[in-house]
């Protein structure tokens, strides 16, 4: 990963080039971002342009996701180093946390505006982390629960750790029967703008290869409140008119408690003052779905 993280020398070549008009200056650097770096710029007084800097290799997932799905919830690349050392993207108003309105309304606004739009990877045989990749789908998800393992420990049984397995094995997940799709791969609320309870802008993806569902799910449970599976409905309705997904009479159940395993591991690491939410809802799922 890109050690140097100064904007000045960014700011000078995009100034130089005519991408910017003179003058254009750094605001802040905005916090949140998954790995490198994010500034805010002012261009004639304007603030209205981000300038995101990583490693090239992260860089060019990135730009490749965005310029596939151009769309009203995602930031318009302006412009690409030819050397992958960062971008410029419009700045999309709004802000994650709080008063983001109903979990229902939110998903549903994702599905239509970015997940119904995805389309098969550029290689087929890439799953998993894009600049990381896995021999197979499945071998990612099993790597995601290891990791999640470790951090999770005695706070579920024995017995509940191999419920996770045996839901990942009764999953669609362990079966690549679809080309893998690119998907933004850290879609949760933290990820998301919202403006007056509305969803307006899909932020900082980390591209991933795999089935669409993946994205929808890992938003359903990015954040603690309404678990249930009413919420989901509608955005799986949408989803599935589009993008394949698995058509059993037990829904998405086994997929759902591989995300909650997961998100009690993240939960743990980054916001543990939810974990009782999550502890709550993977045992309601796991009596769902008998695992």
């Amino acid at each position: 990963m890109a050690a140097n993280h100064d904007p000045v020398p960014a700011l000078r070549e995009l100034c130089e080039r005519g991408i910017l008009p003179p003058h254009s200056r750094v605001v802040k650097r905005l916090s949140g971002t998954t790995s490198g770096a994010v500034f805010l710029l002012e261009a004639e007084g304007e603030p209205g342009l981000v300038l995101k800097m990583d490693a090239p290799e992260e860089l060019r997932s990135v730009i490749s996701f965005l310029d596939a799905y151009q769309g009203e919830l995602l930031a318009g690349v302006r412009y690409a180093d030819p050397g992958c050392r960062y971008y410029l993207y419009e700045f999309i108003e709004g802000t994650s946390g709080e008063g983001r309105g109903r979990k229902a309304d939110w998903l549903k606004t994702l599905a239509s505006g970015l997940l119904s739009r995805y389309v098969p990877a550029a290689e087929p045989s890439i799953w998993g982390e894009v600049v990381r990749p896995s021999p197979s789908w499945l071998a990612f998800l099993k790597g995601e629960l290891r990791e999640n393992r470790r951090t999770i420990g005695g706070v579920l049984s024995e017995e509940e750790h191999t419920a996770a397995q045996r839901a990942l094995a009764a999953s669609s997940y362990a079966h690549d029967s679809e080309p893998p799709y690119l998907l933004h791969g850290d879609c949760g609320a933290h990820n998301f703008l919202f403006r007056e309870g509305v969803l307006t802008g899909v932020i900082d993806p980390y591209p991933v290869a795999g089935p669409p569902v993946y994205d929808l799910l890992y938003a359903f449970c990015s954040t603690p409140d309404d678990l249930t599976p009413a919420a989901l409905a509608d955005a799986v309705s949408i989803l599935s008119a589009k993008q394949p997904l698995p058509a059993r009479a037990s829904g998405l159940t086994a997929e759902v408690l591989v995300h909650l395993y997961n998100r009690i591991g993240i939960c743990m690491r980054h916001h543990p003052q939810d974990l009782s939410r999550y502890l709550a809802a993977w045992e309601e799922w796991r009596a769902r779905g008998s695992f």
